[in-house]
């Protein structure tokens, strides 16, 4: 069958716009438009995947390159998100306790970078006020007065093991190794070469009585680690301000930041508890000259 063609004329070729039904006296005054033209069907598709409020669920956009794919899903995406509740921001710090797993905290949106440019001020006052807490008088005074009482309770000990080792014919002596219990023999401590030359009745005497002062000179020496065990600790409960962050750095950070979260009604805390795990521990890693702590 032959197609009949006609010829047109200019007229129907060209579609009259009626001026009168138009609400704008400018296309600047419209709406952008959200969509691809002529595919309702990939629009439809869009929206339903964006509705799903689950995890696990992708979209999957696919077509000839320069279609406007990636232009139309932001568009939606803009869109979506005007209408949704504004996002947290989220940062990640350093954790003292497990070092490879940073601790992530929840900000209000926006805050992120003023926690950040906080958390610096805090670490330059730290880092200036702690050693000068360190040199004060109250300080110096109480560690001298740890120091003494440590010297006084581990010079008593090893007064008494001494006191014991002689009355079985022993003397204690420093050595670079440590304390050695070593015979006396008419008031002289006997070198190894004088040693051997006891008879063997009197050496046979002196082994029989060393694995008891062997004894007694390993359960001094455990003694005298758990007094200066004890002094490490005492030290570190006398740092100043302890309880609280050093120039309220700390404590003033937090205050500002650890309110309530109020995102979609979960409930999650900003920040930490103001009585910092470790404190102590941390400040002597912020003084000069000591290994700096990684913060992320």
């Amino acid at each position: 069958m032959t197609s009949q063609m006609r010829e047109l004329t200019a007229d129907q070729l060209h579609r009259h716009c009626q001026m009168g039904s138009c609400t704008v006296t400018s296309t600047a005054e419209l709406p952008e438009p959200v969509g691809i033209i002529g595919q309702e069907r990939a629009t439809r598709a869009i929206e339903f995947g964006l509705d799903i409020p689950s995890y696990g669920f992708n979209v999957f956009a696919m077509g000839p390159a320069g279609a406007g794919k990636t232009t139309t899903i932001k568009a939606y995406l803009e869109h979506k998100a005007h209408a949704e509740p504004v996002p947290s921001d989220w940062c990640y710090v350093n954790n003292f306790t497990q070092m490879d797993q940073p601790r992530a905290i929840q900000l209000p949106p926006g805050t992120a970078n003023n926690f950040r440019d906080d958390a610096d001020k805090m670490l330059k006052s730290l880092r200036e006020e702690i050693p000068r807490a360190f040199e004060g008088e109250e300080y110096v005074a109480h560690r001298g007065q740890i120091s003494r009482d440590l010297e006084e309770k581990r010079g008593a000990a090893l007064k008494a093991l001494n006191e014991y080792v002689q009355t079985k014919g022993f003397t204690l002596i420093q050595t670079p190794m440590g304390l050695i219990i070593v015979p006396v023999v008419n008031g002289e401590t006997l070198n190894p070469e004088q040693y051997e030359k006891l008879d063997a009745a009197t050496k046979e005497g002196y082994e029989a009585m060393r694995p008891d002062m062997q004894q007694h000179l390993e359960k001094t020496m455990l003694q005298v680690r758990d007094l200066e065990k004890e002094a490490k600790e005492r030290r570190y409960d006398i740092l100043p301000n302890h309880d609280q962050p050093a120039a309220d750095g700390g404590g003033s950070l937090h205050s500002r930041f650890a309110d309530p979260c109020p995102c979609q009604g979960r409930s999650t805390l900003y920040l930490p508890s103001p009585v910092y795990p470790s404190w102590r521990m941390r400040l002597l890693q912020l003084l000069p000259g000591r290994k700096q702590v990684h913060r992320s």
